[in-house]
């Protein structure tokens, strides 16, 4: 077995978009039908338009949860977590994507472990719980380095594949292969 197979866990990198949730999802849609048995539990994050501007993002849950993950200063939207010009609410992700994280699953979706999410200490509770217990995981993981970042990305059971406009059908592949 090659060395980059002997992992269990994906993390798909990339600069901001480059295509890493459409990646996911069209793997996650790939999975369901070559793996109808396959429990796929977890989320994904997109962005909010509105008259073509983007004004947050939005959290989904496989199960068919949404919720809020950030708006732009928006007077009814009151937090003090903030990146960039946009708000973070942590009552959101807390309450909709954490509990994603504890499902018993074949392959758990972690989209994504960026500056937004890493505000909540019971979501990084919740991804290291995944990484130590579940049997899969794929997910989507910044190029920027915190020191919980750094941890993840030092796991053996972990491999990171970057995603670039030339590479998208050969990522696409090899996540295919592995969980095959």
């Amino acid at each position: 077995m090659s060395s980059d197979l002997m992992f269990k866990h994906i993390f798909v990198s990339g600069r901001p978009g480059i295509g890493k949730t459409t990646l996911i999802k069209k793997i996650v849609t790939k999975i369901k039908r070559t793996k109808p048995n396959w429990n796929i539990t977890g989320f994904y994050t997109s962005e909010c338009r509105q008259d073509g501007q983007r004004i947050g993002f939005n959290i989904y849950t496989l199960d068919g949860q949404q919720g809020v993950l950030a708006r732009l200063n928006d007077p009814k939207f009151k937090t003090t977590f903030r990146v960039g010009k946009y708000s973070v609410n942590i009552a959101d992700l807390n309450n909709i994507a954490v509990p994603s994280l504890y499902t018993n699953t074949d392959l758990l979706i972690i989209d994504e472990l960026g500056k937004m999410e890493l505000f909540s200490l019971e979501f990084r509770k919740a991804v290291e719980h995944a990484l130590d217990n579940y049997p899969r995981i794929l997910g989507t993981i910044p190029y920027f380095e915190n020191s919980f970042l750094s941890s993840i990305k030092r796991r053996p059971n972990i491999v990171i594949w970057e995603l670039t406009q030339l590479n998208r059908k050969k990522v696409f592949e090899k996540v295919m292969g592995v969980f095959k």
